[in-house]
């Protein structure tokens, strides 16, 4: 007796249906933190102006107005936003040589409404510029804590020594010599890397050198401190803004 053949199962859209809202809701997402990264820059660059121009304070309408229309004004460009194609369309309003929905406008400047608020509350406040705890708090906590290898309080200079540990394969002279020229460019890096006060993101950008010492500096907390800074990371030993999603 033949098998009676059963119809073919019809596709589900609603999967793909699925799929395409999630692909949506990543991709606007992720256009969000891009426009609120280019905003923060944006805004650091004219931070770092404002100090080489001694203006003490940039006008409100900066912040709130000006460089959010310019945010507006590249998303419109690049496509990152739906665009209309004229004006007629609704209640279309322009953005630089586009024209946008008002709801679209709305939404991108809610996305960037606590970064602007963030940059206007702290344009003289430095320290709620950073990421806490800051590179300057970690070290202090280390310097601070007694451990079973570090039985007493440190202070900055027993750090700077332990970062120039010498090398006793060398001849006495050679290695005091390469020790203080050691210590003397540790001694720089804290100053100019963990105990300064920075003024914008633009100057807080490790180069190559400076990774190499934080590593370093790293390695000294995490022995002599293992259960404190076991889990630390160079990256935390870095100046970062409280919107930096790396």
């Amino acid at each position: 007796m033949a098998t009676k053949q059963q119809p073919p199962t019809p596709p589900r859209a609603q999967p793909a249906i699925e799929a395409a809202a999630l692909d949506a809701f990543t991709f606007a997402a992720a256009r969000d933190e891009f426009l609120i990264s280019l905003y923060l820059a944006m805004a650091d660059a004219l931070t770092s102006a404002k100090h080489h121009l001694n203006v003490l304070k940039l006008e409100p309408e900066i912040y709130e107005q000006i460089l959010p229309e310019q945010i507006l004004n590249l998303a419109a460009s690049r496509r990152l936003i739906p665009t209309l194609d004229d004006a007629a369309e609704g209640a279309a309003v322009q953005v630089g040589s586009c024209f946008i929905d008002p709801l679209v406008r709305d939404g991108v400047l809610r996305s960037l409404g606590s970064a602007i608020s963030w940059v206007r509350d702290t344009e003289n406040d430095p320290d709620r510029r950073w990421k806490h705890p800051t590179p300057r708090e970690h070290v202090d906590r280390f310097l601070k804590i007694k451990t079973a290898r570090k039985p007493r309080i440190w202070k900055q200079v027993d750090l700077i020594k332990a970062l120039s540990k010498t090398d006793f394969t060398k001849l006495a002279a050679v290695a005091l010599v390469e020790e203080l020229t050691r210590e003397y460019a540790d001694k720089k890096f804290l100053q100019k890397w963990i105990y300064r006060d920075f003024e914008t993101y633009l100057n807080v950008i490790p180069d190559d050198r400076t990774y190499k010492r934080l590593t370093n500096l790293l390695e000294i907390m995490q022995y002599y401190a293992p259960l404190e800074f076991s889990s630390l990371t160079v990256d935390a030993l870095c100046w970062r803004s409280p919107y930096d999603m790396s």
